[in-house]
């Protein structure tokens, strides 16, 4: 058996990679899924890997993994259609801002925030963001998740929720989005609340093309709806969430299913508690070629 060659405590990260489909795991894919996982076994000196087993079963050691508890997601399986050619080429998560990729951005922030675990999800030129994620070391044990077919926000979340340890809460950020939101604030209030979800929201003059919650004088969210014909002032979606895994339980397997749509007016009908939570900072996403612009400008 194979002993750690690293001393403890040492920043490092490796990754565990488990494709959804055979026949969507290209050969690359394939050959990457092998060598990382044999990489990760050797540090921490196991036999060879059983694929299929779960992150509980397959260990990857890191010193942060012994000091923290929360877990994320990074959401960065869209086409990036509305990006044009640059997002034929390129997943949204891999375009630059301010000379580094988004997702380079997105691991740091999430990493500096203590995030034990982190797993991306990942469709639309998935080989791109398995060479990217597997290129680099990293804080966080860090897995890439391919969809064979595109599954939404939520039904991402809810084909990943094995990945994640039972008990905790899930940090879900979407990939597209710069937000500054202090991770570590919204999972301390999200368990002192009691609440089944925490939306992280900024305010906006214009709510065009975002999800826009009501809430009570107490922070509870009372109304969610996605993209509303006649936007307005009021609070927007920032695109990052604080999650009880029950909540994404109620999420189909294997159907398209979004947050916005979807999962957070249902929950609300059927008496589940959201709360919002007001995130100083405004996001800035950049689906689009003039956001993109706009948030290159913001981020130098």
């Amino acid at each position: 058996m194979r002993r750690m060659s690293r001393p403890p405590g040492r920043r490092f990260g490796r990754v565990l990679l488990e494709a959804a489909s055979a026949d969507l795991a290209a050969e690359r894919v394939s050959l990457r899924r092998g060598e990382l996982m044999r990489s990760c076994m050797d540090e921490v000196g196991a036999p060879d890997p059983v694929w299929g087993r779960s992150l509980d079963e397959l260990r990857c050691v890191d010193g942060l993994l012994r000091g923290s508890s929360m877990q994320a997601m990074i959401l960065a399986a869209g086409r990036g259609t509305r990006l044009g050619e640059l997002g034929r080429q390129t997943p949204k998560v891999l375009v630059e801002i301010a000379g580094e990729p988004l997702l380079a951005r997105q691991l740091r922030f999430i990493e500096n925030a203590g995030v034990a675990r982190v797993v991306i999800n990942a469709h639309h030129l998935a080989y791109q963001i398995v060479d990217f994620v597997a290129g680099r070391d990293h804080a966080a044990c860090v897995e890439v998740s391919v969809e064979r077919e595109l599954l939404g926000t939520a039904g991402g979340v809810r084909a990943a929720l094995e990945r994640f340890e039972r008990g905790l809460p899930i940090i879900v950020i979407y990939g597209d989005t710069i937000v500054d939101a202090p991770l570590g604030v919204m999972m301390s209030q999200h368990l002192a609340s009691g609440a089944a979800a925490t939306i992280g929201v900024n305010w906006l003059e214009d709510t065009t093309g975002k999800g826009v919650v009501e809430i009570d004088e107490d922070g509870w969210i009372v109304q969610f709806v996605e993209k509303p014909r006649q936007p307005r002032a009021g609070l927007a979606n920032a695109g990052v969430y604080v999650l009880d895994r029950d909540l994404v339980e109620l999420v189909p397997e294997g159907r398209f299913y979004d947050f916005g749509i979807d999962l957070f007016p249902s929950a609300l009908a059927s008496g589940r508690r959201l709360r919002a939570e007001v995130i100083p900072t405004l996001a800035s996403d950049i689906g689009t070629l003039e956001a993109l612009t706009r948030a290159r400008a913001e981020h130098r």
